[in-house]
């Protein structure tokens, strides 16, 4: 695939639904990138805490704020 393809894609979307899910490319839904959220932390807090997590390429920090805002960031490190 044509990797300007893929940055006029991204740009595009960001342009048209700024800093959002929508604008990131995730998902149709906040909902949806919700439960994508609660699965990856679901991974992570089934080991004993403190746990690290690094978020590399995490653009806005989406997952950890939706660790902050639903309480689930007791015991993360995290580096994003």
């Amino acid at each position: 695939m044509d990797h300007h393809h893929i940055v006029r894609v991204c740009e595009d979307d960001f342009a048209r639904f700024g800093d959002t899910f929508q604008g990131a490319g995730w998902t149709k839904s906040e909902e949806h990138a919700d439960r994508r959220y609660a699965v990856m932390l679901d991974l992570m807090t089934a080991h004993e805490r403190p746990y690290t997590l690094l978020d590399f390429g995490c653009g806005a920090a989406r997952l950890l704020d939706y660790a902050l805002r639903t309480g689930r960031a007791d015991g993360l490190d995290y580096t994003g």
